[in-house]
């Protein structure tokens, strides 16, 4: 409320102004969500992709064989395992960006925002890995030694 009476031209058209106030805290909260989702990992990052490019009830087969050879393609490798897939889907459970309905039921993203802003910042066809915001990685992709002691 204190945003929208100290910006100018709230008085003529307030709805308007008010709705970019929210939106504008709606892209912020999924940019942090989506932070998150960055440094998890890229195997992660293509797992969460095909999730919101899935149905928005949820979708299934994320270890199937052609997801599989979609994320090895994603990430540039021969091959990506199931194991390798259920730890990135635990660690996106575990961050709170994932759930599945029921034991087997279809995965879905967690809060439908995050899923329409990662959806809004990947229409024009941009990479769903986010290679910039992994912890310890280099530019050439390798794990940065430690602090010397």
């Amino acid at each position: 409320l204190g945003t929208l009476q100290r910006t100018p031209g709230a008085g003529q058209s307030p709805d308007i102004v008010f709705d970019g106030i929210v939106n504008t805290m709606y892209d912020q909260q999924g940019k942090v969500e989506l932070a998150k989702l960055s440094m998890l990992g890229e195997l992660p990052q293509a797992v969460f992709a095909r999730v919101c490019r899935g149905p928005e009830e949820g979708v299934t087969g994320l270890y199937a064989g052609d997801a599989l050879d979609d994320y090895a393609k994603a990430l540039g490798l021969d091959e990506v395992t199931t194991r390798e897939v259920q730890s990135a889907f635990e660690a996106l459970k575990a961050s709170n960006l994932v759930m599945r309905n029921g034991d087997r039921g279809p995965v879905t993203v967690t809060d439908p925002f995050v899923r329409e802003s990662w959806l809004r910042l990947h229409q024009h066809g941009e990479s769903d890995i986010d290679r910039s915001g992994m912890l310890g990685v280099d530019d050439d992709n390798e794990i940065s030694p430690g602090p010397s002691r």
